[in-house]
């Protein structure tokens, strides 16, 4: 999985905020904005990554179990998915 080209992630005034850039920007209207959590695996998944990788971010981060991050990782790769954020190839 990989974030799309024409999404960036920006902190603006202390808000982490993800952009729609190009034609994006018209299927998306506005910006979404990120919790830190987000925001560790927005940018491993901008690298491009796995649900595995996802998991051991937020465990290494956070004091959370395996299953508790695997599940957060997983509603947030579904909802990037709904909003068409990512490439899953």
């Amino acid at each position: 999985m990989k974030i799309k080209k024409d999404f960036v992630l920006r902190r603006v005034l202390g808000t982490l905020m993800v952009m729609p850039l190009g034609e994006q920007s018209h299927k998306l209207s506005g910006m979404m904005t990120l919790t830190e959590s987000g925001a560790i695996l927005w940018e491993k998944l901008e690298q491009g990554c796995d649900m595995d990788t996802l998991t051991r971010a937020l465990t290494d981060e956070y004091d959370v179990t395996e299953a508790r991050a695997r599940a957060d990782a997983e509603k947030f790769v579904e909802k990037l998915t709904q909003l068409g954020c990512l490439d899953t190839d």
